[in-house]
């Protein structure tokens, strides 16, 4: 017998409680893709104290940036002391730079290095012959001599501000970044190079004289965005305000503008570096509460919807700054890191909201998956309703808070019961997220009644309640079902455990659906009875 997968797709409306806002989401509507790497974090303690050597500073780091789910957020090496800490008598020692690449590569990271100024340091005046011979030389000692194969390079660091000495023009630092740009790729012509990581409060018509200057030589634009700069104790609405009208404002006009100018070549946009304030002399009260994961949450939604990729946040561990303690255990901010680089991968779904003064959402999708962060942004619980398309009323969805009362264990809550209407904490981030559930039915016919034919075929494995186990494609146009099963069989099945599974076999518009014993199960034979 044949069987089939029935995925049962119903829109729900709700409102049982008493609700002031309602939250639409379409998962059957995808807008744009997610870079794999859009949930990131910068690494100075990687760069300044090789910390990435500590086995526990490497599992915290693994940890939020989802390196150790298989995700990965980009990890971006900047600090201002890279210029004493990797260099020797003023230029680069290659042993120092190893020291830092060498582990995070061991350990599976993708990572951005900022070059943040010349060897003459921080806000001299660049000796454009110089730097232009600095930046290659890194990447011939990372890339050439030892094989690193690290992709991302940024050029330089803040040199727009106006308060710091050696501050450069839109013209003046769009020729620095052509300049590298064209020597480091002259050494490795595989690495992506980008900048110029533009200060905090960056000037947009400054901003826009270097993208008009620059552009198509660049390979992705960057910028800092902190939201109350260097003003202490900014009150929580100042924050949540400022984050979400910068970050649009910023990335929507980039983003636009860059569409115009490079039509035919995407140029992602990087924000290397943001938290609520660049004063590292305070330490703000937020920053290890619910209230720090609000004003993240905010940022990282702000950049996918408006058209931005990556997000870097300054930082991983500085007291002033960081997202885990000295110890190296996550603090709640850095337990939303952990969720979104685990649960929103693949696909921003279509999603509204009646008023992002209280509430705002973001939803996801994959092959399997369909998660929604709900952000109350409010002083005050919020009691929210729904409109949800896409979603089998009884798929089970877990439920992640990040609140007051800081990360409780998990609870779970089907389709239909959401569809009710739930309350959020003040300053919360909740994270609803599920596996479609595979339905099987039986269907009379045969194998060769679909006629297949050799061809580009993808085979997939889920548990039975509908849990992706992994997937196995080829798109040569000549392997074959059997070859693919075989595939499966000697290679991949060896990483499930024993049990019973649904296995999916996709060519062209046919989709096949069998249950499998495994190991009992020879794979090649199922899909041949």
């Amino acid at each position: 017998m044949n069987r089939i997968v029935l995925a049962v797709l119903g829109v729900f409306v709700c409102g049982e409680l008493a609700l002031a806002d309602t939250v639409t989401v379409d998962w059957t509507t995808a807008k744009k893709a997610i870079d794999p790497l859009a949930f990131g974090m910068d690494a100075p303690y990687s760069v300044t104290a090789f910390q990435d050597e500590d086995a526990s500073y490497i599992s915290g780091l693994k940890y939020m940036t989802g390196t150790s789910k298989g995700n990965t957020g980009l990890i971006r090496l900047h600090h201002w002391g890279m210029l004493s800490s990797w260099t020797t008598n003023g230029w680069w020692d290659a042993t120092k730079v190893m020291r830092t690449i060498g582990p995070l590569k061991a350990n599976g990271f993708t990572f951005v290095v900022n070059i943040p100024d010349g060897p003459s340091g921080q806000f001299s005046t660049i000796d454009t012959n110089r730097i232009g011979q600095f930046c290659p030389d890194l990447v011939k000692i990372i890339n050439v001599d030892n094989k690193s194969k690290v992709k991302y390079f940024e050029v330089p660091n803040e040199r727009d501000i106006n308060a710091f000495p050696g501050m450069l023009d839109a013209v003046p630092l769009a020729d620095l970044v052509k300049r590298c740009r064209a020597a480091m790729k002259n050494v490795d012509s595989t690495v992506l190079v980008g900048g110029p990581a533009f200060g905090d409060a960056p000037n947009l018509d400054l901003m826009l004289r270097f993208v008009r200057a620059v552009v198509p030589n660049i390979d992705f634009l960057s910028f800092h965005a902190y939201a109350v700069g260097g003003t202490p104790n900014a009150p929580d609405s100042a924050i949540y305000n400022s984050t979400q009208t910068k970050i649009a404002r910023i990335v929507k006009t980039l983003r636009d503008t860059l569409s115009v100018l490079s039509p035919n070549k995407y140029i992602p946009i990087h924000c290397t570096e943001y938290n609520l304030t660049w004063d590292w002399n305070y330490v703000d009260a937020r920053l290890h509460t619910n209230k720090m994961a609000v004003y993240v949450a905010l940022v990282m939604i702000e950049m996918v919807r408006n058209g931005g990729d990556i997000t870097s946040i300054w930082n991983e561990k500085e007291p002033a700054f960081g997202m885990m303690s000295p110890s190296n255990q996550p603090y709640l901010p850095g337990q939303l890191f952990h969720l979104m680089n685990t649960y929103f991968m693949g696909e921003m779904a279509a999603s509204t909201e009646t008023n992002r003064n209280t509430v705002v959402a973001f939803a996801s999708r994959d092959s399997s998956t369909r998660s929604l962060a709900l952000i109350n942004r409010s002083p005050v619980q919020q009691n929210v309703a729904f409109t949800l398309k896409g979603l089998p009323s009884d798929m089970v969805m877990t439920r992640h808070q990040i609140w007051t009362d800081g990360y409780p264990t998990p609870t779970t809550i089907t389709v239909s019961d959401l569809s009710k209407g739930i309350s959020l904490p003040d300053n919360s981030v909740t994270i609803l997220t599920g596996n479609i559930p595979v339905r099987v039915i039986e269907r009379s016919g045969s194998a060769a009644g679909i006629g297949m034919k050799p061809g580009p075929v993808r085979l997939s494995v889920y548990t039975i309640s509908g849990r992706l186990m992994g997937t196995l494609s080829a798109a040569d146009g000549k392997t074959d079902l059997a070859s693919l099963s075989k595939t499966i069989r000697f290679g991949f099945a060896k990483a499930i455990p024993s049990g019973v599974y649904i296995v999916v076999f996709h060519e062209g518009p046919f989709t096949r659906v069998q249950r499998m014993n495994y190991p009992a199960a020879e794979l090649p034979g199922i899909f041949h009875p």
